[in-house]
């Protein structure tokens, strides 16, 4: 079996829904505490977030006009830094599962909607878990997201497998859709139930 696994809140903690249901980038918690700026901020750097994550943008170029318009006098080098040394917590529970999945011979690939500077920054952060994949899939390299059914087709185009040989495990409704779309088995991420418990027919 092929596995092909999300990036963000799946194999590592990204976000969280605060108790008014607004998302949290943990990365971001003690954000105005360490340089001075607000969490209330995250929405103006969302901003044309996907030119970034495709490709069509830099991200230290785009920092660089989000701190311009915030007023900030940081540089974008010393905002990327405290943004992606923060940003990179393993989530131990499918960690560990994923781990298990390599050992009894499964290939493991990565598929994630990230431009590659913290795509990379990630994968040295924890180089002895990231090696057991065998490649990394990202938006930037595609100029597409997931949420694009042909990323998943260039995925299959370059693993020269069908459809039906490829699990795709995400968090994102979204995803799961335009993956299912080119006929590819796809499982929503649930942190509750995540587990070889629950995902037996992986296991043999």
């Amino acid at each position: 079996m092929h596995i092909l696994m999300d990036l963000d809140d799946v194999l590592i903690k990204s976000s969280y829904l605060d108790q008014n249901g607004k998302v949290v980038f943990y990365w971001s918690e003690n954000m105005e505490k360490d340089i001075g700026i607000s969490m209330d901020c995250i929405s103006v750097l969302a901003q044309d977030w996907d030119g970034v994550i495709t490709g069509k943008k830099s991200v230290y170029e785009h920092v660089e006009m989000f701190l311009q318009k915030i007023n900030s006098n940081m540089t974008s080098n010393e905002f990327i830094d405290y943004w992606m040394n923060y940003d990179i917590q393993l989530n131990k529970d499918v960690t560990d599962w994923t781990v298990n999945m390599h050992q009894i011979g499964h290939k493991l690939y990565i598929a994630t909607n990230q431009e590659n500077t913290r795509v990379e920054r990630i994968l040295k952060k924890h180089p002895d878990f990231f090696k057991i994949f065998d490649s990394v899939f990202t938006s930037a390299d595609f100029g597409t997201k997931k949420t694009e059914p042909v990323f998943f087709t260039k995925v299959l185009e370059i693993l020269n497998i069908s459809s039906s040989d490829l699990l795709f495990i995400d968090d994102s409704d979204d995803n799961i859709a335009s993956a299912q779309r080119v006929g590819i088995k796809s499982i929503k991420y649930n942190p509750k139930i995540f587990s070889k418990r629950h995902y037996p027919y992986l296991t043999c």
